[in-house]
């Protein structure tokens, strides 16, 4: 699989009680993923023509030649060459080379880096 060149586009909101952030980043083609912290949600953008794949779980392991893998917990570990990583407790804290803070009561108190 190519090596996918990642520029980040971070959303940053406002951090109230409870809200996540989300990161986002598009491939080198222009197909857009995001994972949300705390939660893990997953999203994706296609583009015109791509195929995508389904696993055995019915969870999506390919978008266009992006392969998206996931680890023992069914939570997505990889998408192309981005590492996604979760906390003790679950959240992500990980996305590349992004990093995601929290406060002591469990909620997002901040981002730092980028995804590649």
């Amino acid at each position: 699989m190519r090596k996918l060149v990642l520029p980040v586009l971070i959303a940053f909101s406002s951090f109230i009680h409870g809200q996540e952030v989300e990161v986002k980043w598009q491939d080198n083609q222009g197909r857009a993923f995001s994972i949300k912290a705390p939660s893990g949600e997953f999203s994706y953008e296609i583009l015109a023509g791509d195929v995508t794949s389904y696993n055995i779980n019915g969870n999506v392991s390919e978008v266009g030649p992006v392969n998206i893998s996931y680890n023992l917990t069914g939570k997505i570990s990889k998408v192309g060459q981005v590492n996604i990583s979760y906390n003790l407790t679950g959240g992500v804290s990980t996305i590349g080379h992004s990093y995601v803070r929290y406060n002591l009561s469990g909620q997002v108190s901040g981002t730092s880096g980028c995804v590649n």
